[in-house]
């Protein structure tokens, strides 16, 4: 029985291996075949799920792709990315309040996930945007979460070391802090904004 088990595992994970590779290549609704072939073996599996809404969000299928990350989450609630992965769906389609709600749900299961903070500040930035009155604190947010993500990107990680038990408006206060430490060592040509 052991035997068996080990070999249908050795065929999800080729099916899922394969399904990766050929989303990583952009063969998008090929992958989706895989990740297909992937979960009739083993359909408790949050990643294939995930994937899929990953392949169907690049093919514009919004809608059926959040169906996708919601069976991810319902499997694994704790997947970050899958939370990440909705909540850029959810801004495409101009939903910035369930986005926010969906990227700092990704920071709860990881604070330091900065695909979650860069995508957490274009929300809100967008959401300023429609509701100038209401949210213009969301300028300020997004003028320091978009810069620290800027910088990041840069491959100066400076979320590496911050204390884990901030909330969300102590950990831009941090990053505020590290990013203007940063700069005053840096020349201007050597960072950018995202």
């Amino acid at each position: 029985m052991a035997g068996n088990d080990e070999n249908i595992s050795q065929k999800v994970r080729a099916w899922y291996n394969k399904g990766c590779s050929l989303l990583e290549s952009g063969n998008f609704k090929q992958a989706l075949d895989c990740f297909d072939k992937a979960l009739e073996i083993n359909p408790h599996l949050s990643e294939p799920w995930n994937n899929k809404g990953l392949c169907l969000a690049n093919l514009g299928k919004y809608n059926e792709a959040i169906a996708f990350y919601d069976k991810a989450l319902k499997i694994n609630p704790e997947k970050a990315n899958a939370w990440n992965n909705k909540g850029v769906v959810l801004s495409k389609l101009g939903k910035y309040e369930d986005s926010i709600t969906c990227f700092d749900k990704a920071l709860e299961m990881d604070r330091k996930y900065i695909d979650a903070w860069g995508n957490r500040a274009k929300s809100l930035g967008n959401l300023a945007s429609l509701s100038e009155g209401i949210y213009v604190k969301a300028y300020e947010i997004l003028l320091i979460e978009g810069f620290a993500c800027g910088l990041i990107a840069k491959n100066i990680h400076i979320l590496a070391d911050f204390p884990s038990n901030l909330s969300n408006k102590e950990i831009i206060q941090y990053l505020a802090e590290k990013v203007k430490e940063k700069i005053k060592k840096m020349p201007n040509s050597e960072w950018t904004f995202i």
